[in-house]
């Protein structure tokens, strides 16, 4: 009886430790709140300064499946510069020989224009560049949690789109 009693004891203290464990780990309403705003300033600042990086997990190109993408494709802005480091799955109009950089390449921006929308709560960037084998234009949407769209439109390629998130600091997420 006194091993039976002892294993009852054992297991409510397991219990008790592991909801109190729960219970401290969730946020109140305020925090949560708070987190969000926070967020969504980290997104507005980013695009103002045209400072971030855009992490991208998934493409859809115009005809086909959608696929997963493995880690390390981005889009980064600094300043005046793109680089763009993405896969292309799709049909092309005309191409150097060598099938060219592709969606591979680092360039000056020509434009770039920003527009807020309050109601979807994101922010849509239209980024126009060119290299020596195209002129390119990307339409950016992020979300004020951090999700991100791109559709890349290209004279000599179909539209292809990605989506991911924009890179935030770990205490925002």
């Amino acid at each position: 009886m006194r091993i039976k009693n002892n294993i009852e004891v054992a297991i409510i203290i397991i219990l008790v430790t592991t909801l109190a464990a729960c219970s401290s780990s969730r946020l109140s309403t305020q925090e949560k709140a708070l987190i969000k705003q926070q967020q969504a300033q980290y997104v507005v600042n980013s695009i103002t300064e045209s400072r971030f990086v855009i992490q991208v997990d998934r493409v859809t190109p115009r005809r086909g499946m959608s696929h997963a993408l493995s880690y390390g494709y981005s889009l980064v802005v600094k300043g005046d510069t793109i680089i763009s480091h993405l896969p292309y799955f799709g049909q092309a109009y005309s191409l150097p020989f060598n099938g060219g950089v592709g969606l591979n390449f680092e360039a000056k921006i020509d434009d770039m224009r920003a527009v807020r929308n309050n109601k979807k709560l994101l922010n849509r960037i239209e980024i126009a560049t060119h290299n020596n084998e195209d002129t390119y234009l990307y339409i950016v949407e992020v979300f004020d949690n951090g999700k991100a769209h791109i559709e890349v439109r290209s004279r000599r390629r179909e539209t292809i789109t990605f989506s991911g998130y924009l890179d935030m600091p770990l205490e925002l997420l």
